[in-house]
């Protein structure tokens, strides 16, 4: 039996929906998955992007608690990605380092 493959992605929109009642996503990707703008509240989205970051605008209609952003990125893309997502606590991986003190050169 050969089985037809699954055009409209229901799997992996009901593998995301599952994901964002238990607490999030950690992806890496090329590029945002369309699977994700029909998931309704997403708690926590961590996505590592494989070179530039690029968000979507269909993705601001999804309400999420907090995304971390990993790849390459100007301040006017964090400005853009920050005005699409009002309600979101937004932190970029440069962000995120700082957050960390260097260690003592004689710890190295």
């Amino acid at each position: 039996m050969i089985r037809k493959k699954d055009a409209s992605n229901d799997a992996l929109k009901q593998t995301m929906s599952e994901g964002a009642k238990v607490g999030g996503f950690h992806i890496r990707v090329k590029e945002v998955p369309p699977a994700l703008f029909d998931v309704d509240e997403i708690p926590s989205l961590t996505i590592e992007f494989v070179g530039k970051i690029n968000i979507p605008d269909e993705l601001a209609r999804v309400k999420i608690g907090k995304m971390s952003l990993t790849g390459e990125i100007d301040e006017a893309g964090k400005d853009r990605i920050r005005k699409l997502f009002p309600n979101t606590k937004v932190q970029f991986d440069k962000d995120r380092n700082e957050l960390y003190a260097p260690l003592p050169d004689e710890a190295k």
